[in-house]
């Protein structure tokens, strides 16, 4: 890829909807819920804490939760496991319940990724890709020249685009 600053491919941070870093768990969910399932898939919202944008959240992070909670990835497992919770035969109901309960009391800053790459607006589209390969990201916060304040988000999608384009002018 050729050596394109990365904010050529960035979308400006408040362009997102954003949440406290304090907001519950399941009211995040919700506002996950509320999109299309292609809208969910690239849908990132930005933390805030006191002000401050200081991170990002995106699908995959309430999936990851979700599946530490209850051991499961998609909708239908999900469903399957929490339905069990009406049968009186099963031996784990209080244990399943406890785990929910507490999962769902969770806070952003709890489920979100705190330790993503720091790209900024003077790194290279090259780098911003190799850091989410390397790190198997879908999405980066752009940080201004000091690293300090969050501006702006870079979607690998752009980014797979953008060498797809590359490539086709080479044929």
């Amino acid at each position: 890829m050729p050596d394109v600053p990365v904010v050529e491919y960035m979308q400006p941070i408040k362009n997102y909807e954003s949440v406290k870093m304090d907001a519950l768990f399941e009211d995040i969910v919700d506002v996950f819920l509320t999109d299309s399932p292609k809208e969910r898939e690239t849908k990132i919202v930005a933390v805030e804490d006191q002000g401050t944008i200081t991170g990002i959240l995106c699908l995959g992070d309430i999936l990851r939760t979700l599946k530490e909670l209850t051991g499961a990835y998609s909708r239908d497992e999900i469903y399957e496991r929490s339905s069990r919770l009406d049968s009186y035969e099963n031996k784990n109901r209080h244990e399943i319940e406890k785990t929910l309960t507490v999962g769902f009391s969770l806070k952003v800053r709890n489920i979100m990724i705190i330790e993503r790459p720091k790209m900024t607006v003077d790194s290279s589209a090259g780098e911003a890709l190799d850091q989410l390969l390397m790190h198997n990201l879908r999405f980066l916060p752009i940080y201004d020249s000091n690293e300090e304040k969050i501006v702006g988000v870079v979607h690998a999608s752009n980014l797979y685009e953008k060498i797809v384009e590359i490539w086709k002018d080479s044929l």
